[in-house]
């Protein structure tokens, strides 16, 4: 029967937590910095009648977008 050599570890907990801590607040900053890096927005309501409401979410799905990109793209090009 073969003899299983037991491991020597040492393991640092303190050290362990930190490094953990770091890890996470690397991640965070990461997500952070992909928001910051798209343009702040300013939130616009509009009142349309239910049939553009239709019609334009038809056209979204069948564009396989949002109807917020759709409207958004469509502002773009008209205020270039």
């Amino acid at each position: 029967m073969a003899k299983k050599k037991a491991l020597d570890v040492d393991f640092d907990l303190d050290n362990a937590a930190v490094n953990t801590e770091k890890q996470e607040e690397t991640k965070v900053t990461e997500v952070l910095k992909t928001l910051k890096s798209e343009e702040d927005s300013k939130r616009l309501t509009l009142d349309i009648p239910p049939s553009l409401h239709r019609k334009l979410k038809i056209k979204a799905m069948d564009e396989g977008v949002t109807m917020k990109k759709m409207i958004q793209k469509w502002f773009e090009e008209k205020t270039k």
